[in-house]
C-alpha cells in the first residue's frame, strides 16, 4: 500500500498548479459552537454529571472542615468527585486523588438504613477487578435529632463485651491528622479509669466502629447525615474533611442540604 501516499502527494500537487486548493472543513455552526463553550470549563476539567457543574464551580460548595490536609503522593493533584445518595435524592460531594489520569470516585451500594459508599476507582489503590467491596465511606440513616444518639446504637450492635456495650459513649476523635470535627466510640473515663486503661497506649473500644489507634476509622456527622469513615494510615484518596451533602433548592440551584428535620424520640 506504498503507492497511496506518493499517489496524494501527486493530487495535492496537481491541485496547485490548477489553482486550487484542498476543501478545508466546514467550521462549527453558531449553535454548535456555542453547545461546547457551554459544556468546555474554565479550568479544564470535566463538568460534574448530576450537577452538570464545573469541578472548579462545585469546589465553592465544598464545606471543609478544619484539621490536617491528606498528604498526597508526588504528582497527584485533588479533583472534586460527586457520588448520588439513595436514601433522599442529595449528592455526596469530596475532594479525591487524581492521579496519572486516574481520579478516586465511590459508588453507592444499598439504601435504608445503611449505605456503602465503595470504591468505583481509586488513584492510589490498585483495583484489578474493578468496584472494590472496600467501604472508605458508609452512611447511617438518622432517625432522631442527634445523630451521636444514632450512631452510639449502631456501635453498640457490633460491641464486643459487655463492659463496652455498659460503658462506651460518643466522644470527639482530637486526632491532629483527622478532620478536626470527627468523632470516635470509646470507654468512658471511669471504665478507662477502672480498668487502667491509657489513653496514649495501642487499643481498640467498642467493636468494629469504635476506637482503633492503629487505623484510621471515625465517625463525622455533615448536614445532619452520620458518616463512617476508614482509610488508609498512611495515604488516602479521599479528603474526608471536604464530605459535603448538596441538593437542590427551591430554586433550583444545587447548595449545601439543609439538616433533615426528624422527631424527638418517644
Amino acid at each position: 500500500m506504498r503507492w497511496i501516499a506518493p499517489l496524494l502527494a501527486a493530487a495535492a500537487s496537481s491541485l496547485m498548479l490548477m489553482g486550487c486548493t484542498p476543501t478545508a472543513p466546514a467550521a462549527p455552526t453558531a449553535p454548535e459552537a456555542d453547545a461546547k463553550a457551554a459544556d468546555a470549563c474554565a479550568d479544564g476539567g470535566a463538568k460534574l454529571a448530576t450537577l452538570d457543574m464545573c469541578q472548579s464551580d462545585a469546589a465553592k460548595l465544598l464545606v471543609i472542615s478544619g484539621g490536617r490536609e491528606p498528604e498526597l503522593p508526588e504528582g497527584c493533584t485533588w479533583a472534586v468527585q460527586e457520588t448520588v445518595m439513595p436514601n433522599d435524592g442529595g449528592v455526596m460531594l469530596y475532594r479525591s486523588a487524581s492521579c496519572n489520569g486516574v481520579t478516586t470516585t465511590l459508588v453507592a451500594e444499598g439504601s435504608g438504613e445503611s449505605v456503602n459508599y465503595n470504591y468505583k476507582s481509586s488513584a492510589i489503590f490498585p483495583m484489578p477487578d474493578g468496584i472494590d467491596d472496600d467501604m472508605p465511606i458508609a452512611e447511617l440513616d438518622v432517625a432522631g435529632p442527634d445523630p451521636k444518639v444514632d450512631i452510639l446504637g449502631q456501635v453498640l450492635l457490633l460491641a464486643e463485651t459487655e463492659n463496652e456495650r455498659t460503658n462506651c459513649e460518643i466522644r470527639a476523635a482530637g486526632n491532629d491528622s483527622w478532620p478536626a470535627d470527627a468523632l470516635v466510640a470509646d470507654l468512658n473515663a471511669a471504665a478507662k479509669e477502672l480498668g487502667g486503661i491509657s489513653d496514649d497506649e495501642v487499643r481498640q473500644a467498642c467493636g468494629y466502629l469504635g476506637l482503633d489507634t492503629g487505623e484510621s476509622k471515625f465517625w463525622l456527622v455533615r448536614q445532619g447525615r452520620a458518616f463512617f469513615v476508614q482509610q488508609g494510615q498512611d495515604e488516602s484518596d479521599i479528603d474526608a474533611r471536604s464530605i459535603t451533602v448538596v441538593a437542590k433548592s427551591a430554586d433550583g440551584a444545587w447548595a449545601v442540604a439543609p439538616t433533615p428535620t426528624v422527631p424527638e424520640r418517644n
